[in-house]
């Protein structure tokens, strides 16, 4: 499951249809160019210096197997992604090869309305019922902020 906060609220269930929408596309993508498996890339806050909602390291993990560089790739994603995302109103590239993606508007209404209709179950997934998980402690020092989830 996505975790993470999109204009200071959380909304973990967009991260995990992004990850679908994004796999849907790349996985075709990079199987064209020899790549048989996505790597297991982040969905992540961006930087407070970014302008954008979510930040993804899949251009930095594919730089190596396909002998190119991050920040190449990185613009050749953002070219090959740019309009298909329905969710997605921009795509930038940052730093040494990062994407960046701006939610629609419309996208974080419409998820806010269901936190607000089932603020009971929001989130809550199907797909993991009867499995164990594992929760571990960790230590108050932190290298990013402090959530629910240390």
């Amino acid at each position: 499951m996505g975790k993470g906060k999109i204009r200071g609220v959380e909304f973990e269930v967009i991260y995990d249809k992004l990850r679908i929408e994004l796999n849907a596309k790349l996985g075709p993508w990079a199987k064209a160019r020899g790549v048989e498996s996505m790597p297991l890339y982040a969905l992540e806050d961006p930087p407070a210096a970014i302008e954008a909602d979510v930040a993804c390291n899949l251009p930095l993990l594919l730089a190596k197997p396909l002998k190119s560089s991050p920040r190449f790739l990185a613009e050749e994603l953002r070219k090959f992604l740019e309009g298909s995302l329905s969710m997605v109103e921009t795509i930038t590239v940052a730093g040494a090869g990062f994407l960046n993606f701006t939610v629609k508007l419309g996208v974080l209404q419409a998820e806010t309305q269901m936190i607000l209709k089932d603020t009971l179950h929001y989130g809550r997934r199907t797909d993991t019922a009867g499995q164990k998980i594992l929760i571990e402690f960790v230590s108050a020092n932190p290298t990013g902020p402090l959530h629910v989830g240390h």
